[in-house]
């Protein structure tokens, strides 16, 4: 990844912590198909991370992080 979208995917992580899996400021979406249980934050026009929330026990796992191109088939 370029050093911009290391430096965005560091901002939205910690956006994440502090403010929960939708932070202000980043878009964000839930899933459909096969993926619903899934959320993606778009860290640049190419790159998204793609994460769970588990709110019982306000626990979030970053599932991957990359490119946009094939992102979702994978």
């Amino acid at each position: 990844m370029r050093k911009s979208t290391q430096v965005a995917f560091y901002e939205a992580v910690s956006d994440m912590i502090e403010q929960g899996p939708f932070p202000k400021g980043w878009r964000t979406k839930r899933l459909s198909g096969k993926l619903k249980k899934l959320m993606s934050l778009r860290l640049d026009q190419g790159h998204r991370i793609e994460y769970t929330a588990d709110y019982n026990i306000l626990t979030m796992v970053i599932i991957k992080a990359g490119p946009r191109e094939g992102f979702y088939n994978k």
